[in-house]
């Protein structure tokens, strides 16, 4: 993709328990960062691996924060934790799970979960994401939340990388009035929703 013109800004990945324990991960991370040059780098872990290796969370994350990584809690509200982590570990993210944000239709009083996840995350400083957005109603809520950045199949689904590159190559007020694209089995990653007033808001 660089080849053609595109430069990723931001680029997100995700970690397995089994990557975030591996004994040479925070080298491995070191290596792939230096080679690969990216300047927006972002890591999502789940709530299940700060909750079940909160030692070694408390050991990795540190060194992470060192190398200008932004780390994001994937899928939150799935598990019943304690919210104290969120304080005691360097988050800079939360990204609501997805089966919150498709309970929103036009009534707020239906979408609390939401709403509360939202100014939890403002009330901490934390930005806040909204996964599994595919419905301009559940846009219209969001934003009227304050919350500005999700991603889901309103803005696109997992693309080849032709299909990628046509997608970055569009304005991006005109990316959520395109048809819901068809998945293909090779996936490449998307920047987490870009939208309508040509920046990463919504």
């Amino acid at each position: 993709m660089a080849g053609r013109g595109f430069a990723f800004k931001r680029v997100s990945v995700n970690l397995s328990a089994v990557e975030f324990r591996h004994w040479g991960f925070v080298e491995g991370v070191r290596t792939v960062l230096s080679e690969s040059g990216l300047e927006g780098r972002y890591l999502d872990l789940t709530q299940r691996i700060l909750m079940e290796h909160a030692d070694s969370a408390a050991s990795v994350l540190p060194k992470l924060k060192m190398m200008a990584l932004q780390l994001a809690v994937d899928d939150f509200g799935t598990v019943y934790s304690s919210l104290s982590y969120l304080r005691q570990f360097p988050i800079d993210i939360l990204k609501i799970h997805q089966s919150f944000v498709h309970q929103i239709t036009g009534d707020s009083d239906k979408s609390p979960a939401v709403r509360a996840i939202i100014a939890m995350g403002k009330n901490l400083k934390l930005r806040v994401i909204a996964e599994g957005s595919v419905t301009q109603a559940q846009l219209a809520f969001l934003r009227s939340r304050h919350c500005t950045k999700g991603q889901g199949y309103l803005f696109s689904r997992p693309l080849a990388a032709d299909q990628c590159a046509e997608l970055l190559g569009m304005p991006t007020q005109e990316i959520c009035r395109e048809p819901v694209r068809q998945q293909t089995t090779q996936r490449t990653a998307v920047p987490a929703l870009t939208a309508m007033s040509g920046s990463s808001r919504l």
